[in-house]
């Protein structure tokens, strides 16, 4: 048959057909939304007072086959990984914040003789460049310096374990941090023959008595005994009353914490009482009896 052919309409036509399906319209949409879901980052863990406590051993040189780099701040967070440590933000690279990135920013270099012409050299501006720039300088500043933050004695160790191979301090500086006294023997012990720091200055930190060991109670405990009861030299108190000699009745455990907390706070109320006498005695030139005459002679109010 001849004759016009018929004319397919518009809805039906393949292409309309194409664009009405709506699967096949919301998959792209739906992938491309997918692929832009910022998912979070990974965080390292946040140093907390304590969260160190599960290491009990002690550090006495770095972890076989770890090369130091001679840079203390970037050898500290390498080491605390190798030993599974929470590193302690004292002794990290600090991170960039927006107003240091616009002190450290690199400006554009201009000749002389461009005038108002564009630049014929540049200099790059990124922001890995002057976080490289501010790390260098960082890095390899000759003092540590460390100002009012609680340190753990973990971090302590691995620090006193660099310090030898950081060629490049000269100075240390630890001010309101509370360093007990195994700290301190830690630090004492870094600054060998081998080590470049020259000064070890502390500020503002009150030093209590370590807590002494099951040995050092138990010799207390012997010692108190010899002396019939009497006040021992090492801080273990004489005569109990009625109330302390029922506990004392039962087998002292020289081991529990409670026993050896004791003895560490009768230690160190004896140091504290020590040292008001001497400040009392050197008022009245190196006398207490003198201080005691002043004493009676003053007038209350």
């Amino acid at each position: 048959l001849k004759g016009p052919v018929p004319r397919r309409s518009q809805a039906g036509s393949p292409r309309q057909r194409w664009l009405c399906r709506p699967c096949m319209k919301a998959a792209p949409a739906d992938e491309e939304e997918a692929n832009t879901i910022e998912r979070p980052a990974f965080r390292a863990p946040l140093w907390t007072y304590g969260c160190n406590d599960h290491w009990e051993a002690e550090l006495k040189e770095l972890p076989a086959g770890f090369k130091p780099s001679g840079l203390l701040k970037q050898d500290f967070p390498r080491v605390c990984k190798l030993l599974r440590l929470v590193p302690h933000p004292a002794f990290k690279l600090p991170g960039a914040t927006p107003d240091s990135l616009q002190r450290l920013n690199v400006q554009q270099i201009r000749r002389p003789s461009c005038g108002n012409r564009r630049p014929n050299v540049l200099v790059d501006t990124s922001e890995n460049l002057v976080l490289a720039a501010a790390a260098e300088r960082s890095l390899a500043h000759p003092v540590l310096s460390v100002r009012s933050v609680l340190l753990d004695t973990a971090s302590i160790q691995v620090v006193a374990a660099l310090i030898p191979t950081s060629l490049h301090l000269k100075e240390v500086r630890f001010s309101d941090c509370r360093l007990d006294c195994g700290m301190l023997a830690l630090l004492r012990q870094a600054l060998g023959s081998a080590s470049t720091v020259e000064a070890l200055q502390l500020e503002w930190n009150p030093l209590d008595m370590p807590l002494p060991s099951a040995e050092e109670v138990e010799a207390a405990v012997a010692t108190a005994a010899a002396h019939g009861g009497e006040a021992a030299s090492d801080g273990w108190s004489g005569p109990p009353d009625e109330a302390e000699q029922a506990q004392l009745s039962r087998p002292l455990d020289c081991s529990s914490i409670e026993v050896r907390e004791r003895h560490r706070y009768r230690l160190q109320s004896r140091r504290s009482l020590h040292a008001f006498r001497r400040w009392i005695a050197d008022l009245c030139d190196g006398r207490l009896d003198a201080a005691w005459e002043a004493l009676a002679k003053s007038v209350p109010e």
